[in-house]
């Protein structure tokens, strides 16, 4: 890890623009706002100010283009880049924990930010841990440095120094115990990084033993402890600190030298047999390398022992706990399923990151997956597939007793191969399994047709919901069971319903309530000016509105589209609230089949988008027939499934359009769906106007026909995607030598080639 002097950065100047300063009033007002309305506003949306070019170019240049925790390299100034060493929001404890409005008052302060790499900005999120109690508000750095005693290395404080120590292997280790948390915080041992840094270190001692490295003069005038290219023109030397720190350390060890600079020169002094023998002493793995463990939830309480009630035994809780799920916070990467159901062999591979959603407070957002396909393609199947995965073979078998008219055994799941003869099973055995990015575990399940059970990964994997197409739940209160199979049975048993989401809201704590109107009022569109209140009635069970300027609407008389949203979201809400105390950094999986039920035009357009920003570290994995519904996703997460006209063999379409930016018109028509029109009718009466309209000798028939069209197509106006090709036609029909200048004004494409044909073909019979 190198260190970083901020002093020697060129602070940039925009900091102290108003631009900035109106920033810091809007944080300044929300802390306000937060201290006396409660905390059901998220964070203000600081994007378009951390996206500055000039602080961008910034801090690129000021941690050399590298990140400020792992060294990964950028390629160029990215926005995406612009990270905080105390987190924006609910900074979390090593309890757990968050603390609301911890650290917003720092976003914009040139101390608090650097330069980190996704992949370190994904594991570290809002993780902050401290020695001593969190400082007061509004305290600056250098202050909260000194009280809180941080326990995470900060790359711009000459502390780090000993604290962690790198191995030729591209394992790291932490010397103490701020150093193991740092490690433990960032994943600094991913695999991925692990394998750069292996690289990087033999590549560097290749380069020192040819005399291509120097010793790096050390700052204000201390020992050298890095190493860099001789030439200044060199490209720079990728991990620095990461080769520097092995070389030192094995130096310091091995030799007699007494500084860096020594040993560069006793490297010099050689000969090539000598220094080939070094190289591999150097990168030979040592004995007391320590193991690698993944990042685990470090730091969550262990639940408490249950107590058992005199002369009755209890069976041993289902329900999960962080810190029994290794894979709790790991993102899901890359699927395949063979021979289950309609499926033979099918794979999915998600990005490793999207952006975040514009206009949003939110700064990270987890990949997420759709699927589309035609009826009997398998969407559903896919959505089974990967929660049976996902839930584990111990909690299968308790699913299974949970449902009366399905059988989750092999035999019933495995592929049939031939559609003609049902009852011919697959002779291969049935697979799901789940990879997930910078992890080597992964999830499992297999079987085969003539064994009972299924094999695989026994414990449930991540925290799991899945929701079957029928979303409905029962008003009053009612018991909800936690174990993970009571979770998924939606989406097997069509008719399970949803806890009443106004029973939990009139009934949770205080901070609960907020932290889910936080969630419910990304998902509800809400203004900053509406707040949901808990109201009492005079038969004194309460109820939920939503207060406005304009008056107080229950959440009781919302249509049925809104409270089936509210419904579900209130449940994600509810599991979630088990682990996490907030929803803007909880983890888990939900599938959703059929997400457009219910739902108007409008909220089709959204729901995607707003699911993903009221639960911005979930990763939804959905199905619909609807091309609304694909708005909110990013490109490389949909996908769809299609029947090969050959064998039938259900299989994914590649080489699709980006979805990003596509009209609901645009979507419809293509690859996603499959239709060349959405007006079939339309095109017909516009073939037959063209064909008829150039035919000199018409039938009495034909002359009918053309008459019909006509008035079809001016009633319709079906040629032009806006209202003005639209109209452009519909003159070009009536009029088309006034309306040449018209068409072209119109852009390049087909619209225009289109409706040029048909004013030539008017000219043409008119003369």
């Amino acid at each position: 890890m190198l260190y970083f002097d901020r002093d020697a950065m060129a602070y940039p100047d925009f900091l102290d623009s108003s631009m900035v300063e109106k920033g810091r009033g809007i944080i300044a007002t929300y802390i306000e706002n937060m201290m006396s309305k409660g905390g059901q506003r998220r964070a203000p949306n600081l994007q378009k100010l951390l996206s500055e070019p000039a602080l961008v170019e910034a801090l690129y240049g000021g941690f050399q283009g590298v990140c400020a925790f792992c060294e990964t390299p950028s390629e160029k100034p990215d926005a995406a880049w612009v990270g905080h060493f105390r987190p924006m929001q609910l900074a979390e404890d090593i309890s757990g924990s968050t603390s609301l409005l911890y650290y917003i008052w720092l976003a914009l302060e040139w101390e608090n930010l650097l330069h980190i790499c996704p992949d370190c900005a994904r594991a570290k999120a809002n993780k902050f841990y401290t020695q001593e109690p969190r400082g007061n508000y509004q305290d600056s750095v250098a202050q909260l440095r000194q009280t809180e005693q941080e326990l995470l290395i900060d790359p711009t404080w000459p502390d780090l120094s000993g604290r962690i120590q790198f191995f030729a292997t591209g394992v790291v280790n932490g010397a103490d115990y701020k150093g193991r948390t740092t490690i433990e915080l960032l994943d600094l041992n991913r695999p991925k990084l692990i394998s750069a840094r292996k690289a990087a270190i033999k590549d560097g001692v290749a380069m020192l033993m040819e005399g291509h490295l120097e010793a790096a003069p050390g700052r204000n005038g201390a020992e050298p402890h890095l190493l860099r290219p001789r030439t200044p023109s060199s490209p720079a030397l990728p991990y620095q600190g990461v080769v520097s720190n092995v070389l030192v350390n094995w130096a310091l060890n091995n030799t007699q030298t007494e500084g860096l600079e020594d040993f560069v020169q006793l490297v010099s002094e050689l000969d090539a047999d000598t220094k080939q023998e070094m190289s591999d002493e150097i990168l030979l793995p040592p004995l007391s390398e320590p193991q690698i463990e993944s990042s685990v939830g470090m730091g969550f309480e262990a639940a408490k022992p249950e107590t058992k009630p005199p002369g009755r035994p209890r069976k041993p809780s289902r329900n999960l706990r962080l810190d029994t799920m290794p894979l709790a916070d790991a993102q899901i990467q890359s699927v395949h399923i063979e021979n289950f159901k309609a499926l033979r062999e099918i794979s999915f591979t998600l990005p490793d990151s999207v952006p975040p959603p514009k206009n949003s407070s939110v700064t990270q957002q987890a990949p997420c997956m759709l699927v589309l396909g035609e009826n009997a393609t398998g969407k559903s199947s896919v959505l089974e597939a990967l929660t049976l995965c996902l839930l584990g073979t111990s909690e299968m078998t308790e699913l299974n007793d949970l449902l009366k008219d399905e059988d989750l055994s092999p035999e019933k799941m495995i592929h049939r191969p031939d559609t003609t003869d049902w009852d011919r099973l697959s002779e291969e055995p049935l697979r799901v399994e789940i990879g997930y990015l910078d992890r080597t575990e992964g999830s499992s399940l297999s079987g085969l047709a003539a064994a009972p059970t299924f094999f695989g990964s026994p414990k449930t994997s991540k925290i799991l919901m899945s929701y079957g197409p029928r979303r409905y739940f029962r008003p009053g209160k009612s018991y909800r069971r936690r174990a993970p199979a009571y979770r998924v049975q939606s989406q097997f048993d069509p008719l399970t319903t949803i806890a009443d989401p106004a029973a939990w809201l009139l009934d949770c704590k205080p901070a609960q309530f907020d932290a889910a109107a936080r969630a419910l009022r990304v998902v509800l569109m809400l203004t900053e000016d509406q707040y949901f209140e808990r109201e009492p009635t005079p038969d004194g069970k309460g109820r939920i509105v939503i207060d406005t300027p304009g008056g107080r609407t229950p959440l009781s008389e919302m249509s049925v589209g809104y409270k089936s949203i509210v419904a579900m979201a209130t449940d994600i809400i509810r599991e979630l609230f088990y682990y996490y105390d907030n929803t803007e950094f909880a983890h888990a999986v939900v599938l959703i089949d059929e997400i457009e039920t219910h739902l108007h035009p409008r909220w089709k357009m959204q729901i995607v988008a707003l699911l993903r920003e009221a639960f911005p570290m979930v990763q939804f994995i959905i199905t619909t027939h609807d091309p609304l519904c694909l708005r909110g996703m990013n490109n490389g997460e949909v996908f769809v499934l299609q029947r090969s006209p050959e064998d039938a063999r259900v299989e994914t379409l590649t080489d699709l359009p980006n979805v990003e930016g596509m009209r609901a018109e645009q979507l419809l028509t293509s690859e996603f769906f499959g239709l060349s029109t959405t007006d079939p009718e339309g095109d017909l009466a516009v073939e037959d106007f063209h064909r008829l309209s150039l035919k000199e000798d018409r039938t009495p028939e034909e002359d009918g026909r053309l008459n019909e069209v006509n008035d079809f197509l001016k009633k319709r106006l079906g040629v032009g995607d806006t209202a003005n090709e639209q109209l452009a036609a519909m003159a070009a029909r009536n009029h088309p030598v006034q309306i040449e200048p018209v068409l072209q004004r119109l852009p390049e494409g087909d619209v225009r080639n289109e409706l040029m044909r048909i004013s030539d073909k008017y000219r043409q019979r008119r003369r």
